[in-house]
């Protein structure tokens, strides 16, 4: 029966769907109404040590068969715990909810010890990886969990499960040399050496053959080798877990590497929640009468269930009048590609559980990876949704990455992935962070027959270095941030703001619906406000007046309708994007880049002087198609 189950396995991870099939793989079983769930606290186990072999235990079982085992914190009806609310969820639909063991996890391993063939033995105060380590013998290898603690070793020994491996003192690169043979080739997990989220991934990693390594600050031999196999793939790959120190570097290594990140170094139970049908016992809130205050905003959303497959595609207006003297405010809500806040704090009252969410239109950003990751909690929101919710695909797309840093070859597959995903999430709105604003790496993307229109936030300046530039590429819109709603400065010359400064900053540009400058993409910055905030600044627009707040579906229909292929600064060519970093447009109409990083020098170029086959000199100045410096507005600023 082990060899006939291995075989499925191996068939089912091989998920071979063309052209371009996902990484992300299934259980060969999914959960249904015969399943059982056996449910861990895992508060109730001593040591964290413990928990990693739980986890460990956890993956392979799915990876076997089907999930069998999923952790809370404390109890199943715990209303805190994130876990537990999702686990509810699942109730009734995938099989029986089991608490034998909730409380006593070396019972659990006494139960499953008949199926396991070795333990990896690690050591959790390690700095140099042995959780790592033993957590990648574990995913190399069939039937094997990882043992943290001399008792948990004992226990395992006295039920006949034999030692394996010693990984305590083992680094994680060494694990990977030694075991990549059978480790796939698409997933890779991060996480820091020392041990400190070893208890969350261990299971996804298991289930999914993943080798854990550490990327530290810039980087090391052993991230890069790692990155390199996933590179080595003819598909695009995965990176689960994050970074221990540098969030730019890590993506610009993975875009550059073929793969994309999802933010998930806190996420547990995704071997279980990501082998099961999209469902939700939810109810929905959909709102009978306009919400109070910015009438248009509400009459527009009321025929547009944005949160559902399709929204916003087949009911448009045929005609459209524009609205006189008004300027048009769109918010969207930063980090919804981040797996383990989607899991935990966002159903909290600060965000999507916000009493206030409803009362004013705002964009959530949202993995489209959740419909194969953590369909449980992407139905949720869609059920939960208000007709003035939507929910916006990224960033960036089938994961994080940066798209300049794509190598060309891999741009089809990451085209693909994301439309796949898109699709499967029910998104037709795109939002990328990239490095640098560069056309070509957006193109692909755009040509998506799921891509709408596209919102291009850059890294720098807090998302908003376009100053809300709006562009047309292959026939549809790209949009830039305005100003962020982000932290509580004052200072209106930066695109980093509180309310008060952002309603003054909004307040000085044009109300001219015909015009793309009247028209504004508000990041908001989900660590440094919420809902909230968003109601207050909407609050205070409506109070001045001549502001419509609309979704950022309807913003997009509002340009499309009454600036047809009207672009504000053309987006720029060249290989000028593989030298120059951290850019932002002078805005408001004017169209100068400026890039603090070419090459370690400042350089700028008005855009609408030259903006095709820009490239840069030896002396970090930007080039034109003609040969002739661009000129920036100024005297030139590079290399003089």
């Amino acid at each position: 029966m082990r060899m006939a189950a291995s075989a499925l396995n191996l068939a089912v991870f091989c998920m071979q769907t063309a052209p371009y099939p996902l990484p992300y793989p299934h259980s060969p079983q999914l959960l249904d109404k015969s399943s059982r769930l056996y449910v861990v606290a895992t508060d109730a186990i001593n040591d964290r040590a413990d928990v990693v072999t739980v986890a460990t235990l956890a993956g392979w079982l799915a990876r076997e068969r089907v999930p069998e085992i999923f952790t809370v914190q404390k109890a199943i009806d715990d209303p805190e715990d994130s876990n537990a609310f999702w686990l509810r969820q699942l109730a009734g639909e995938y099989g029986t909810i089991n608490t034998t063991f909730l409380a006593d996890s070396g019972a659990l391993l006494a139960h499953f010890a008949p199926r396991m063939s070795g333990y990896v033995r690690f050591d959790l105060d390690s700095k140099f990886g042995s959780a790592n380590a033993a957590i990648t013998r574990c995913s190399a290898g069939n039937g094997l969990v990882a043992a943290g603690t001399a008792a948990t070793a004992a226990l395992l020994e006295s039920l006949g499960v034999p030692l394996q491996h010693d990984s305590t003192k083992e680094t994680a690169s060494a694990a990977f040399e030694a075991s990549k043979a059978t480790l796939s080739d698409r997933l890779a997990t991060f996480a820091p050496n020392d041990g400190s989220k070893a208890h969350c991934m261990a299971g996804y990693a298991v289930f999914s053959r993943s080798p854990v390594i550490e990327f530290p600050a810039s980087g090391d031999a052993a991230s890069v080798a790692v990155i390199a196999r996933l590179n080595a793939s003819t598909h695009a790959g995965v990176a689960m877990g994050w970074h221990s120190g540098d969030e730019f570097e890590y993506v610009k290594a993975l875009s550059r590497g073929g793969a994309w990140a999802h933010a998930s170094d806190w996420s547990q139970d995704l071997y279980a929640l990501s082998n099961l049908a999209a469902h939700s016992n939810a109810l929905a809130r959909p709102r009978t009468t306009p919400p109070r205050g910015l009438p248009l905003s509400a009459a527009t959303h009321a025929h547009e269930p944005s949160a559902m497959p399709g929204a916003g595609r087949s009911e448009r207006h045929a005609e459209r009048r524009p609205v006189q003297a008004a300027h048009t405010v769109a918010f969207v809500m930063s980090d919804g590609d981040n797996l383990c806040w989607l899991q935990g704090d966002w159903r909290k009252a600060s965000w999507y559980g916000s009493p206030d969410r409803g009362e004013v239109p705002i964009g959530w950003t949202f993995a489209p990876a959740a419909a194969e990751l953590i369909p449980t909690v992407l139905e949720w929101a869609r059920r939960g949704a208000t007709v003035n919710d939507s929910f916006i695909a990224g960033p960036s797309g089938a994961g994080y990455y940066f798209p300049d840093a794509v190598p060309i070859d891999r741009r089809d597959a990451f085209k693909q992935a994301t439309g796949q995903l898109m699709e499967l999430s029910g998104m037709d709105l795109l939002n990328v962070i990239g490095a640098a604003p560069a056309a070509e790496a957006l193109e692909p993307l755009l040509a998506s027959a799921a891509v709408r229109a596209l919102f291009f936030w850059t890294y720098g300046a807090g998302y908003s270095g376009m100053r809300g530039n709006v562009a047309w590429l292959g026939g549809k819109l790209v949009v830039g941030g305005r100003v962020s709603l982000w932290g509580e400065s004052t200072d209106v010359s930066s695109t980093m703001v509180g309310p008060e400064a952002l309603v003054r900053v909004l307040s000085s540009l044009p109300k001219d619906p015909t015009h793309p400058n009247s028209y504004s993409l508000i990041p908001v910055h989900a660590w440094s406000h919420n809902t909230s905030s968003v109601r207050h600044v909407a609050e205070a627009l409506e109070a001045l007046g001549g502001f419509d707040v609309v979704s950022p579906s309807e913003l997009v229909e509002r340009l499309t309708a009454f600036t047809p292929h009207t672009s504000m600064c053309p987006m720029p060519r060249g290989s000028w994007s593989q030298v120059c970093l951290d850019c932002t447009l002078s805005g408001n109409g004017t169209c100068v880049l400026d890039c603090n990083n070419c090459g370690g020098k400042r350089a700028a170029c008005d855009l609408s002087v030259c903006s095709d086959a820009l490239t840069i000199d030896s002396h970090m100045r930007f080039v034109c198609e003609d040969g002739t410096l661009c000129p920036a507005g100024r005297e030139p600023i590079g290399g003089m």
